[in-house]
């Protein structure tokens, strides 16, 4: 089944966020739990399905008349059944109490603790009703086992993974619904941009709304939509980008590699015709909706699913829109975001926001991508990013009267010609402050 595949490749990265200080430390996980929870060990997990009083919750989403029970219904039927049969048992009426998701680690480390008054006045009831699931590329998001088109489910797990906190604050659970509606309405008045590039919407949040965001961070949910449910045709695989850069033990190649010699391009300069579709595909997405509404999405390897047909790229896939960015200077005269209230992802100063695009896409997705075929070609590394400089002055001169004529020559030279920042991530975590740079040499200059 492709869903099958696509989730296989989600668990086949393991070197992780090549950027990232402690790319793989797990601060507060256990040897046991490491392997009982991290998507490198494949493991099944077992959610648990509490039931939460619908007194203290609140329900994100941005679904004309939605009613949650019926939408959990619909997507976790033998779980609904279940969990409506437990609560019989209990002598409780479901009708005031909604299903909860919570990762068991949490329920046994956190929940159980900070929310002990919940449960002694059954306003949140444990329940033995758990949910089949196994971790994606991120361990907090995962995917049904027992319907895999379902909705994956992303939870907090209160950890310090690659040193920063997994929690989930309900400010990130009640924006994504309205930033999964404002892309896909760029999107929809885009449409050469959608073809090459789809988002995996997350249109339904539950979170604690009658506590402090210090405690409410520790307990809610998001359901994003399903890879292939959404946005693939039969003989398409969405491969996690990530993925892409794990090594073969039999020929030591990266998994791009062996897609781009499956789809017949063997030689340099078929690894260049390949990778000019595949920049073309990245730049007319991303780098496209910069210029254009000022919008960054966090397009790094995790964040990112390449889709694939008979080892063809095809487009891109972006999840997780809560790492988005956008230029305040270009929210003022954007009617599409008009109704958007969400202040923290308005940068004020652009350098931000083309940071985000300069470090995510250019410097993390295409080039590592540049190291990995230079390496295998054993040529220098300036024969590829060549590639994507000529992509990237193509889409200047093709979007040149979409874009306010001083705007695009600040963001020409910058992009093309200036030093590039990159974010100073261990600095960062030592004065807590996620907006330190550095800069460094341009290699499209």
């Amino acid at each position: 089944m492709l869903s099958d595949y696509s989730n296989k490749f989600e668990k086949l990265i393991s070197n992780g966020n090549p950027y990232y200080p402690f790319t793989k430390s797990k601060v507060g996980f256990s040897s046991e739990d490491i392997i009982n929870y991290s998507p490198e060990f494949q493991p099944k997990v077992f959610l648990m399905l509490a039931a939460i009083h619908k007194s203290v919750i609140g329900i994100a989403t941005n679904i004309e008349d939605f009613e949650y029970k019926n939408w959990f219904a619909q997507h976790f039927h033998e779980e609904w059944y279940n969990w409506i049969l437990a609560l019989n048992m209990k002598g409780i009426h479901h009708e005031n109490y909604i299903p909860l998701p919570i990762h068991p680690w949490q329920m046994n480390h956190y929940v159980e603790r900070i929310f002990s008054h919940l449960i002694e006045n059954e306003i949140l009831i444990p329940l033995e009703v758990t949910i089949e699931v196994s971790p994606t590329a991120s361990l907090r998001t995962l995917i049904s086992l027992k319907n895999l088109s379902a909705p994956y489910i992303k939870l907090p797990v209160s950890i310090h993974a690659s040193t920063t906190s997994r929690s989930y604050p309900s400010l990130f659970v009640k924006a994504v619904p309205i930033l999964s509606q404002f892309m896909a309405k760029i999107l929809d008045s885009e449409p050469l941009i959608s073809e090459k590039l789809n988002i995996l919407r997350e249109d339904v949040g539950i979170y604690l709304n009658t506590t402090g965001e210090e405690e409410a961070e520790h307990l809610s949910v998001t359901f994003r939509e399903n890879v292939v449910s959404c946005c693939l045709a039969r003989q398409e695989i969405a491969v996690v980008v990530a993925a892409l850069f794990e090594k073969f033990p039999v020929s030591n190649n990266s998994l791009f590699i062996h897609i781009m010699q499956f789809a017949g391009y063997k030689t340099l300069k078929g690894a260049e015709q390949y990778f000019t579709k595949y920049v073309d595909l990245v730049l007319g997405s991303y780098l496209d909706l910069y210029l254009i509404h000022g919008i960054s999405l966090e397009g790094h390897q995790q964040n990112t699913l390449a889709v694939f047909e008979h080892g063809e790229i095809k487009r891109f896939i972006a999840k997780d829109l809560g790492g988005i960015d956008i230029s305040a200077s270009i929210v003022k005269s954007h009617a599409l975001l008009g109704g958007i209230r969400l202040s923290s992802y308005f940068k004020k100063n652009d350098i931000f926001v083309r940071g985000q695009l300069l470090h995510t896409v250019y410097q993390s997705h295409l080039g590592e991508l540049v190291l990995l075929l230079a390496d295998h070609f054993n040529c220098s590394e300036n024969f590829f990013w060549n590639v994507i400089r000529d992509k990237t002055e193509e889409r200047f001169k093709v979007l040149k009267d979409r874009v306010d004529s001083v705007r695009w020559r600040t963001e020409y030279d910058a992009i093309l010609k200036a030093k590039w920042p990159a974010r100073s991530y261990l600095q960062n975590r030592f004065v807590n402050e996620k907006q330190l740079y550095h800069f460094f040499k341009n290699p499209l200059n």
